[in-house]
């Protein structure tokens, strides 16, 4: 939503200088949306640290109303220590950037290969990405079952 809005301000102030692009248009343009860049970015984040725990709430629960619930999730992030839940996603993030990326490597010398090449590719994410999938959904419950 924030990037939305950083987008329309921008459209509104490249309308608004008339099609006259000097330098001194252009910096408050580009202005806006780095300011608005950075701020989505922090909203995204601040979301993502929030949803973790609301989604395991969720599943344990069973009720959309504990997912949401505000305090609980503050609480049990607070147990946990914002700075040790922050470094632990930070660390999973990295593990998963770096299998993804030895995999796309062998993907791409794979992809030298004519339609057998580009097959075995396909198996090899058709049965990584459910792996990272249940890697990512048993870390979070560790890491939630580490607050309660």
């Amino acid at each position: 939503m924030a990037f939305a809005i950083t987008i329309g301000v921008t459209v509104f102030k490249i309308i608004q200088t008339g099609g006259n692009f000097t330098m001194d248009a252009l910096i408050p343009i580009a202005g806006t949306l780095i300011a608005g860049g950075v701020i989505s970015i922090i909203i995204g984040f601040i979301f993502l640290l929030l949803s973790i725990i609301g989604s395991v709430r969720f599943a344990r629960t069973q009720s959309m109303k504990e997912a949401f619930a505000l305090g609980e999730i503050f609480g049990t992030i607070g147990t946990i220590g914002w700075i040790n839940y922050i470094i632990s996603l930070i660390a999973f993030f990295i593990v998963v950037i770096l299998i993804l990326l030895v995999v796309t490597i062998i993907e791409i010398l794979l992809g030298f290969i004519p339609i057998l090449g580009w097959l075995i590719g396909w198996i090899i994410n058709l049965f990584l990405s459910p792996y990272l999938s249940i890697l990512g959904s048993r870390y979070y419950s560790l890491l939630y079952d580490e607050g309660i």
